[in-house]
């Protein structure tokens, strides 16, 4: 199975070197635009990353600030207040 390279080398020399050199540049180019598209294809990753943490916090947020959860946050901070050592207060 003839390569590139082997069908470059049978043409004639005024097909083969032009031929043979825009076939580099194109494959600069691919590599160029590899280069260049990885920095935008990484913002973008970073970017949707941010979207979906805001969006987990802020569905996090909401659950914890449900007004059925408000009393069960002030018990669990009562429970814990009493467990310490000290922490009972005397009524005035």
């Amino acid at each position: 199975m003839p390569t590139l390279l082997g069908l470059l080398y049978r043409l004639p020399r005024v097909l083969a070197v032009p031929l043979a050199l825009l076939l580099v540049a194109l494959a600069g180019c691919v590599v160029a635009l590899l280069a260049c598209g990885l920095p935008v294809i990484l913002l973008c990753l970073w970017g949707r990353r941010q979207v979906m943490e805001w969006r987990e916090r802020r569905l996090i947020e909401r659950a914890l600030f449900a007004p059925g959860l408000a009393e069960l946050r002030e018990l669990h901070k009562l429970r814990a207040q009493h467990a310490r050592p000290g922490g009972q207060e005397s009524p005035p």
